[in-house]
């Protein structure tokens, strides 16, 4: 196992892959980078498995056209998996003019894809900081 600083270049690369799809506002460009049978916590405890169903989960968050902020806080690799823990920030107006301003840590767990790139196996966006 191996602690890494600075992050290896595909991790960012992902990461920023991610920002962009969110930024897009493109749920099916989204979920093309999660793994087939990933998991994502919606928040509340409510957990949404598969690619498909995390698509339109996903919608939800996207459909506000805010714009995506990430930084990466610690990157952790052994062999094939991949533990990424960010802080994440989202603010703008939404579509009827209020104001958003969100803000969190989350935890981002990758495999290694048969084609070499990472997938996102585990996404959970609403890490406790306590």
């Amino acid at each position: 196992m191996t602690i890494q600083a600075p992050v290896p270049c595909a991790l960012p690369c992902y990461l920023q892959s991610f920002r962009e799809a969110f930024d897009h506002g493109n749920p099916n460009e989204l979920a093309d980078l999660f793994a087939e049978d990933a998991v994502f916590d919606c928040g509340g405890g409510h957990l949404v498995v598969g690619r498909h169903a995390i698509k339109y989960a996903l919608t939800n968050f996207l459909i506000h056209g805010l714009k995506l902020q990430i930084n990466v806080l610690c990157v952790i690799e052994a062999g094939d998996v991949a533990c990424v823990k960010t802080e994440w920030s989202m603010k703008g107006m939404n579509k009827v003019d209020q104001l958003i301003n969100l803000a969190g840590r989350a935890l981002h767990v990758f495999a290694r894809a048969a084609d070499g790139g990472w997938k996102l196996k585990i996404f959970n966006p609403f890490l406790q900081t306590n």
